[in-house]
């Protein structure tokens, strides 16, 4: 097991963002900025445009050759949520599953479905003694027929527990328990399970967000499911601990609001885009 470090651990590092930004001011001046960023914009399109057709060609008889890993899970799900939308499913079992936005299920049989990308509460039918099976891209899940919410990604896998017993079958064999009220948090080798509030992790299905001690570069990935464009933030605005009420309803008006109660600055660009960077 490993313990979770706190936010404000690690020391000052350089930040190649904060770097860029200021060079890019110095330059241009603060006034073309702006147009900097769209002539970057107008090439990345047309550097996206020319690996994309490189990718279709690839393709054939191949499979798909260029991607990125979360998108790539959720091309040929059975089920995906879009930007903002919140699904529920039910099995042939009668288990329920609440997808939150830019989630991707692959279904398995009556008890049993893959978690290819995101989020989703699962709630297993309380008149069957048989247990869900989940599989996701880190290892095998197997719950009893309760209540539990499982995330994965590219990044880890967490799983909390409302009131089921997880088994978690890790990728390299390992395994683990997950009892009522406890969350694990799986990244890569290093895997720690400590105790979480049910209604705080799960508050995203009100349309809000609640955090406390938790960094902002959880809290900006937190939102990205609810915002149409790209939101980025530096290194240095990553490191900061943030805590409140957010709602994802309105991702700018959260936006705005952690901007007015922390030291980061919300820069507004083109293409729905925000660029979260430290103001200290």
């Amino acid at each position: 097991m490993t313990q979770n470090s706190q936010p404000g651990d690690q020391p000052p590092v350089h930040d190649p963002l904060e770097e860029t930004l200021r060079q890019i001011r110095h330059t241009v001046g603060a006034h073309g900025v702006g147009e900097h960023y769209m002539q970057q914009m107008r090439r990345r399109a047309f550097l996206r445009r020319g690996l994309l057709g490189g990718a279709a060609m690839a393709c054939t008889g191949a499979g798909l050759a260029l991607s990125e890993p979360d998108a790539l899970s959720e091309w040929n799900a059975d089920l995906r949520t879009k930007t903002g939308e919140i699904q529920q499913v039910r099995l042939a079992s009668g288990t329920q599953l609440t997808l939150a936005p830019h989630s991707a299920v692959n279904f398995a049989g009556p008890d049993g479905f893959s978690l290819r990308h995101g989020t989703t509460i699962v709630r297993g039918a309380q008149d069957r003694l048989a247990s869900v099976q989940i599989e996701t891209r880190h290892g095998l899940l197997e719950m009893s027929s309760q209540e539990a919410q499982i995330r994965a990604d590219h990044a880890g896998l967490d799983v909390l527990s409302h009131n089921a017993v997880v088994r978690v079958t890790a990728r390299n064999g390992q395994e683990y328990r997950v009892k009522s009220g406890e969350r694990l948090r799986m990244r890569g080798q290093n895997v720690h399970i400590a105790p979480a509030e049910w209604a705080m992790a799960t508050a995203w299905t009100g349309g809000q967000l609640i955090v406390e001690n938790t960094l902002m570069q959880d809290v900006v990935e937190a939102f990205r499911p609810y915002w149409s464009g790209p939101i980025y933030i530096s290194g240095r605005a990553a490191r900061i601990p943030v805590a409140g009420v957010f709602s994802l309803s309105s991702v700018s008006q959260s936006l705005e609001q952690i901007a007015e109660a922390f030291p980061v600055k919300v820069m507004a660009m083109p293409f729905q885009t925000r660029l979260v960077v430290s103001s200290v």
